[in-house]
């Protein structure tokens, strides 16, 4: 790969020897701002040898992913696991550097996109090159698996010249294809369910309130039951209460000032007569 910073300018020196600016001279458009560019007209060059291997599980035999023969090798192995290993090597043939930058070209580069202006780019890394190869390796790993998707869905099964070249006998792999979205979790169930119920509970009316008052008024008694309770001594295991201590009891429950705070007010008619209850 040919990279050439030639006359961009960048707020700080670069002593990067693929992306390099070395020398000072003013930024564009200005009389006193110092930039740094690169006035070495030739390209530097950027060259990786890359490899890229299927092995077996113990990792005793390996096959080369753009050996010419490779995909029909992985087929003939015998250890299991060699549908999806066929599978990994379809989606490792074409995430080469060559083939991510066979479309965008430069514009996948980082260095490319720190330029912000005519002839003026950000602060490049110290390390640039390092960044960019590492870039294009996680970019193939990502081409990579959106090829395997790809096979597994058969979305270029529709596309003219295109051909299945997957063995009949190797298609139940597509169905064990899982990938990771970022970004997205799963709904959960118990939250669902609160979404949809919970707006019908708080909407829900008995004898015209609310059912949240009629839980916080049924709370509120229970309190005042067991209130009465331990009044009698019915948690004290010293003091068993006999039958006439629940006649207290008995009058509280039937007490007019302790009803209406279990029901709620309103009104009735009885023979013209309004009474409240």
């Amino acid at each position: 790969m040919f990279a050439n910073t030639y006359n961009v300018h960048y707020p700080a020196i670069s002593n990067d020897p693929i992306f390099p600016a070395t020398t000072e001279t003013l930024c564009p458009q200005s009389t006193e701002e110092i930039c740094w560019n690169n006035t070495i007209l030739p390209s530097s060059v950027l060259g990786c040898t890359e490899r890229a291997e299927v092995c077996y599980p113990d990792l005793d035999h390996c096959f080369d992913v753009w050996a010419p023969n490779a995909l029909p090798n992985v087929l003939s192995a015998p250890w299991t696991g060699a549908e999806e290993t066929y599978l990994v090597m379809l989606g490792l043939r074409y995430s080469d550097f060559g083939d991510l930058l066979s479309t965008r070209h430069a514009l996948l580069l980082n260095a490319t996109q720190q330029i912000i202006g005519n002839k003026l780019s950000l602060a490049l890394d110290p390390d640039q090159w390092k960044l960019e190869v590492k870039r294009l390796f996680d970019m193939g790993l990502l081409r990579a698996k959106i090829e395997m998707l790809a096979v597994a869905q058969g979305i270029r099964a529709n596309y003219t010249g295109y051909y299945n070249v997957l063995p009949e006998e190797n298609r139940g792999v597509c169905g064990k294809v899982k990938v990771q979205v970022k970004g997205y979790t799963n709904i959960s169930l118990v939250g669902l369910m609160l979404a949809l119920i919970l707006p019908l509970i708080l909407g829900l009316k008995i004898g015209g309130a609310p059912l949240l008052i009629w839980a916080g008024r049924g709370v509120w008694w229970l309190s005042q039951l067991i209130k009465q309770l331990q009044l009698m001594g019915c948690f004290n295991s010293r003091k068993r209460p006999s039958v006439g201590s629940f006649m207290p009891l008995l009058l509280w429950v039937v007490r007019s000032d302790a009803i209406p705070h279990l029901i709620p007010n309103r009104r009735r008619q009885t023979d013209g007569v309004f009474v409240s209850a």
